[in-house]
C-alpha cells in the first residue's frame, strides 16, 4: 500500500471517527437489512460491539504505517468474530456493508 492510499484512509477515517457511534449503528442497520440471517450473531450489547468495531477500525486505519502495532488489535477482533459465529462466507457481505457505512460517514 502506497503513502497516498494510506493518507486517504487516514483522512477518510478521520471524517468517520467523530460519528463512530452513528457509523456503527448505520453498519448494523444496513447489515441486518440485506442479510437478516446474520442478526443472531449480534446477540446483545449492540452499542458495545459497535464501539469495538470502530476501535478496531481506528487501530487499523492508524496502523498502516506500522503493521506490528495494528495486527494484535485486528487479530483479536477477528478471533472475537469467529467466536460469535461469523463464517468465511459472511465476510464479503460484511465488508461491502462496512464500506457502505464508512462512505456515508466520510461524506458528512
Amino acid at each position: 500500500m502506497g503513502a497516498e492510499q494510506i493518507t486517504v484512509i487516514h483522512e477518510s477515517f478521520g471524517n468517520v471517527a467523530p460519528i463512530s457511534e452513528e457509523a456503527a449503528a448505520r453498519f448494523n442497520g444496513r447489515l441486518f437489512e440485506i442479510a437478516p440471517e446474520l442478526k443472531p450473531l449480534f446477540r446483545r450489547f449492540m452499542t458495545e460491539q459497535g464501539g469495538k468495531l470502530m476501535a478496531t477500525l481506528a487501530a487499523v486505519a492508524n496502523g498502516f504505517n506500522n503493521l506490528e502495532s495494528m495486527l494484535p488489535s485486528a487479530s483479536a477482533f477477528a478471533k472475537r468474530c469467529v467466536d460469535y459465529g461469523v463464517k468465511a462466507a459472511d465476510y464479503g457481505t460484511v465488508g461491502a456493508v462496512l464500506l457502505w457505512a464508512l462512505e456515508r460517514g466520510a461524506d458528512r
